[in-house]
């Protein structure tokens, strides 16, 4: 899977794809989603859970919201590019300096901060985006920018919760670029159908 994502890469058909595992779990007792997603409090990120049905869930913990609307601003975050956190400061500081200097991580945030720009730029204005800083948590550290806008016209096509929802998920961050042929690649190679992910 992973020699034919490379050349679909050298030939250009992709210019990233994000592959992924299927990991099960089975508990010997009944288990409360919100339990378990309470017990990841402490990983600092934005907890989710959705559960469409009983004995179903979907929950887990990420560095970033998808994207926030308060106040007529859209925010949402580009984040790519991971290195474990160090055990002193001194070797924390050298995976960050690693992690920037990374020409990968680096064009892999630049893709999805594109993406992001582009799209918001179809339906908001004044879109803003920080400079690329090194976001620090629990157990990793990753690339990230900020990015910001307004929308066009409050509540114009494109600038609803859903309407955002269903066009930046997912971004090129987990699932690849450009999302069609990801998409399509992922679907055909994985050999599992990754639900809300």
């Amino acid at each position: 899977m992973i020699d034919e994502a490379l050349a679909q890469m050298q030939d250009g058909h992709l210019r990233k794809v994000v592959l992924s595992r299927n990991y099960f779990v089975q508990f010997s007792s009944d288990v409360e989603p919100l339990d378990l997603l309470l017990k990841l409090r402490t990983h600092h990120g934005y907890l989710f859970l959705l559960q469409p049905a009983r004995g179903s869930a979907f929950l887990g913990c990420s560095p970033e919201p998808l994207f926030r609307i308060s106040h007529d601003v859209i925010e949402t975050m580009a984040i790519s590019g991971t290195r474990p956190r160090g055990d002193t400061q001194s070797r924390d500081r050298d995976l960050a300096e690693e992690l920037l200097a990374s020409q990968k991580d680096m064009y892999e945030n630049g893709v999805t901060t594109n993406y992001i720009q582009q799209l918001l730029g179809e339906v908001a204005q004044d879109v803003e985006t920080s400079e690329v800083y090194v976001m620090k948590l629990r157990h990793v550290q990753h690339i990230c920018r900020k990015i910001r806008a307004r929308p066009a016209v409050k509540g114009g096509k494109g600038t609803t919760p859903r309407e955002l929802l269903l066009a930046l998920n997912p971004t090129p961050a987990v699932c690849g670029e450009s999302r069609p042929a990801a998409t399509k690649f992922i679907r055909e190679s994985e050999g599992y159908d990754r639900g809300f992910f």
